[in-house]
């Protein structure tokens, strides 16, 4: 089940991440870097709550936007945009005077309607990629728009409900969420890119952070974390994450985790 498209989602994946996420005896479930939720909404194991976190507000307030309408309030703001600007899907004119509209109108408002069209444009962009500027969201066109269904929406607001959503540093989750099973797909390490990795120094403390949690974790491999003897292949593809240099190597992605799984070793 998909929320809303989005570069890097893992949501192909979830037959290989699940049987390890499946492990866990943890009553909550923590994402400290949920996207576009893919993990969270296509989880076979039950968990007594939910907590999530993104350091992009654009990202959260689609996220408590869609925990508090419902679909006539979804499916109307829709509606609005077909009936003003035609369809942005396939008419290139017309994602545009939407896209300007929405940012000269509702851009940082914390109202329904940015959630909302915050949700259109991600699923209408090019590459799955929201991207800012100073005047606003400025990702151009995709000829692509993906619309969620009545069932799907109902799905989605089920676990909404039961969901707490935070825009914070990931550190502060951790703080404060020490007794949970958490899901980490973070930012990648040291890519030349428009897209914020970490750092070296953000790197190391990331890894010195989660060591003492329950986890499983996605990455490419790098020069810290190649290593960890835990792992398995989890997919053979061209990174999604936008980047200009097109020289980089570790194009798999591989999954990390604290449970005894490989060989009877433990990843710290």
């Amino acid at each position: 089940m998909k929320f809303f498209s989005y570069s890097g989602s893992k949501e192909k994946y979830m037959n290989l991440l699940n049987p390890f996420i499946d492990k866990t005896n943890k009553k909550v479930y923590v994402e400290p870097f949920v996207g576009s939720g893919a993990i969270l909404f296509n989880l076979t194991k039950k968990f007594d709550k939910y907590v999530i976190n993104d350091i992009d507000r654009n990202i959260i307030r689609i996220f408590n936007t869609f925990k508090e309408i419902n679909f006539n309030d979804y499916n109307n703001l829709l509606n609005k945009i077909i009936n003003e600007f035609g369809c942005i899907k396939t008419n290139k004119e017309s994602y545009y005077l939407f896209r300007n509209w929405f940012n000269q109108n509702f851009w940082k408002s914390e109202s329904i309607e940015e959630g909302v069209y915050l949700h259109i444009l991600a699923n209408s962009c090019i590459n799955s990629f929201l991207r800012f500027g100073p005047n606003g969201m400025n990702q151009g066109w995709g000829n692509r728009l993906y619309i969620l269904s009545n069932e799907n929406f109902l799905k989605i607001k089920s676990v909404l409900i039961k969901t707490e959503i935070l825009n914070e540093d990931y550190k502060q989750i951790i703080n404060n969420y020490k007794d949970a099973f958490y899901f980490f797909d973070p930012p990648y390490f040291s890519q030349e890119s428009s897209y914020k990795g970490f750092s070296e120094n953000e790197f190391v403390e990331f890894l010195n952070k989660i060591k003492n949690l329950e986890f499983v974790y996605t990455d490419i491999l790098n020069e810290f974390n190649k290593d960890i003897q835990n792992k398995m292949i989890i997919r053979n593809m061209r990174k999604t994450a936008p980047s200009t240099n097109k020289n980089l190597t570790g194009n798999l992605e591989y999954l990390f985790s604290s449970f005894e799984i490989i060989q009877n070793r433990k990843l710290f």
